[in-house]
């Protein structure tokens, strides 16, 4: 049976080599399961590429993120993804006894990676200097260039850097302080923008605005200058982190009643969490522009808040029709009006507000209308037990003229309840339930 051909191996080779990783499994996946001896070869290059990832990332995993597009707002230095197999393909064609380096996978050979490591960094940087068009392409800006050959000559204390990531993004102790600090100062000594590039290396490595702000008020706590933090070459990631608070901002400010409330809760928590790190790192200026920036979004965000949130009750009391019966003498009550019908419109956007209130349920707090949040979820819950009473009472009267689509409504209603997660919702979808079924079997005995 006839295999590929080079050309289609080559292509084939070409294509799997810009698969992301999880796709690249998925795919594998699948060939593995397909019949004949084209599919085995697929197969075979589909290993060979994961293997190569795998040296690649042994080699070169500190500047890996640079060659990604953050999932977040945050502006930050990148690269075109399709320049990192270049670069590496290149190096690697260069040195390659350095790959079988790489490749030692035991764990007493971690000085042969890292000789590997550092000779395919000098190949890569060689690959740059020598032959810049065969990695970034022809018409590349020379910016770029110029930006990707700092990166890579700050490979290796990149990747022992990395290894210090997680506590200096969070709270170091002495000891890992002394460690970032030294990092940073080999950074400055490589070159005049040293201290800058190895941040932005460390921040793509980070997948959250807040973290990014934690990490650089660190840095400017281990250099002695956190009260200056905002006059120093490391302000500029906080400025990038203000674009990122905007973006998230706008988009809170811009949600509205149907749509999507996980994504309103994920953009509430990041804001809140992005603000309590900016807080901190104003701290140093009190009443400096930092603070006022911060404090002037979290008032827009509050008073959206506070506004949908006195919202729901009126929406919700659109759902609950009542009138005024007279009783004895010229004595009335109150009851449930089960002649009104609620319509769908009322009722989606009674839903898309109760949705609201439960997006914000982890972020209220930090925004100040827990109380109120609370406080209105207590009043639903009375307003709709109420409610649910009468009208279960008028259905037993005889008062409904269509007690089915009546009790219908009243399940409709307390479906909302149920989406705040109050155990009230439970009793009264019950109780309404076996209404329904008493009033059903009536009606079939008639």
């Amino acid at each position: 049976m006839a295999g590929l051909s080079v050309q289609a191996r080559t292509a084939m080779a070409g294509m799997l080599g810009v698969i992301p990783d999880h796709a690249l499994s998925a795919v594998l996946a699948v060939i593995r399961t397909a019949p004949g001896q084209k599919a085995r070869e697929v197969e075979s290059l589909a290993y060979n590429e994961i293997d190569n990832r795998r040296c690649r990332q042994q080699a070169l995993g500190a500047l890996t993120p640079l060659f990604r597009r953050r999932a977040d707002d945050l502006p930050s230095l990148t690269f075109p993804p399709a320049i990192l197999p270049r670069l590496w393909r290149a190096a690697a064609d260069r040195d390659p006894e350095a790959l079988e380096l790489v490749d030692r996978i035991e764990e007493d050979q971690a000085s042969f990676r890292a000789l590997g490591r550092m000779r395919i960094l000098t190949a890569a940087s060689a690959a740059l200097e020598q032959e810049p068009e065969a990695v970034l392409g022809a018409g590349f800006d020379p910016q770029v260039l110029a930006e990707l050959k700092a990166c890579v000559a700050m490979g290796n204390l990149a990747h022992n850097a990395v290894r210090g990531l997680e506590a200096w993004a969070a709270r170091p102790d002495p000891d890992q302080a002394a460690e970032f600090r030294l990092a940073l100062k080999d950074a400055s000594a490589v070159d005049p923008e040293g201290l800058r590039r190895l941040m932005d290396i460390l921040v793509a490595h980070l997948d959250q605005p807040a973290s990014v702000v934690s990490l650089v008020f660190n840095a400017a706590a281990v250099s002695g200058g956190e009260a200056r933090l905002h006059t120093s070459e490391l302000a500029l990631f906080i400025e990038r982190a203000f674009v990122a608070l905007g973006a998230l901002e706008t988009r809170i400010l811009a949600w509205r009643p149907g749509e999507a409330p996980k994504t309103l809760a994920d953009d509430m928590n990041a804001a809140a969490t992005l603000l309590g790190a900016l807080e901190a790192a104003a701290a140093g200026q009190a009443e400096g522009d930092w603070t006022q920036r911060v404090n002037a979004c979290r008032h827009r965000i509050a008073s959206m808040a506070e506004d949908r949130l006195k919202a729901v009750p009126r929406a919700v009391g659109r759902l609950l029709p009542a009138r005024t019966a007279m009783i004895a003498g010229k004595s009335t009550r109150k009851g449930a009006d089960l002649s009104v019908t609620i319509d769908a419109g009322s009722l989606a956007q009674a839903a898309g507000l109760v949705d609201f209130v439960v997006a914000v349920r982890n972020a209220a707090a930090r925004f100040g209308c827990e109380g109120q949040r609370q406080g209105l979820i207590e009043g639903l819950v009375t307003d709709v037990s109420t409610h649910v009473d009468q009208a279960l009472e008028a259905v037993r009267a005889g008062e409904a003229n269509e007690p089915t689509t009546a009790l219908a409504d009243l399940q409709s209603v307390i479906a909302l309840l149920d989406r705040l997660k109050v155990p009230e919702a439970g009793a009264l979808a019950r109780r309404v339930a076996a209404m329904a079924a008493d009033t059903g079997a009536r009606a079939h005995a008639a």
